[in-house]
């Protein structure tokens, strides 16, 4: 992607209850841009809070999103040529896309439970950092050189990208670039168990 590239813009809400006023801004500066520049509207439901997740609010966001006069050129509603627009009915897809990448070892597993996560956020916390899962704090990852000396467990929590000590520069279109430390970048997770794509934070 590049400068000339066609504008493509997503807003991707949870349906886990009311739109709020920065849902609505942000779904807002989104359309006002995709229109001005003649691009693509998205609408995306992010429905990978499976406990909270609510049929519910779903219709309720698209509701009210249609009442502040806002449309979107794809979506599970009115369709488009990259179905289906709801995370949970693309599940299927990360399955596959994950095993493919765990196959070319490009993405690794991880045994952490919960527990592992919680006591990482909380040493974090303590030692007045920010609570950051970094891929040399997660347990249990098998591919790694120390993995030997650690107990397997049977069942793992998900696979995510391997980190890299360098930095990451971003180039933003309304912004200057933005240089970011790898330790300040969190573990991003292809996988979860409970089968979604997500980031360990």
């Amino acid at each position: 992607m590049n400068a000339n590239s066609p504008v493509r813009v997503r807003f991707a809400p949870s349906p886990t209850g009311h739109l709020h006023v920065g849902n609505a801004r942000t779904a807002l500066f989104n359309w006002l841009f995709a229109r001005q520049k003649r691009g693509t509207m998205v609408l995306r439901i992010e429905d990978t809070d499976v406990e909270r997740s609510e049929a519910r609010f779903e219709d309720q966001l698209i509701a009210d999103l249609k009442w502040l006069g806002l449309d979107w050129d794809e979506g599970p509603d009115v369709g488009g040529p990259y179905v289906p627009y709801r995370q949970s009915d693309r599940l299927e897809l990360y399955r596959e896309q994950a095993e493919r990448l765990l196959s070319e070892r490009k993405a690794y597993l991880c045994f952490c439970t919960e527990d592992d996560l919680q006591k990482e956020r909380d040493q974090a916390l303590a030692e007045g950092r920010q609570p950051i899962i970094r891929e040399n704090a997660a347990p249990l990852i098998p591919t790694r050189p120390n993995a030997a000396a650690r107990p397997v467990r049977p069942a793992p929590s998900g696979c995510g990208f391997p980190s890299t000590p360098s930095a990451s520069t971003t180039s933003f279109t309304v912004m200057s670039s933005s240089r970011t430390k790898s330790s300040a970048i969190p573990l991003f997770c292809v996988r979860t168990a409970c089968r979604f794509t997500t980031t360990w934070s």
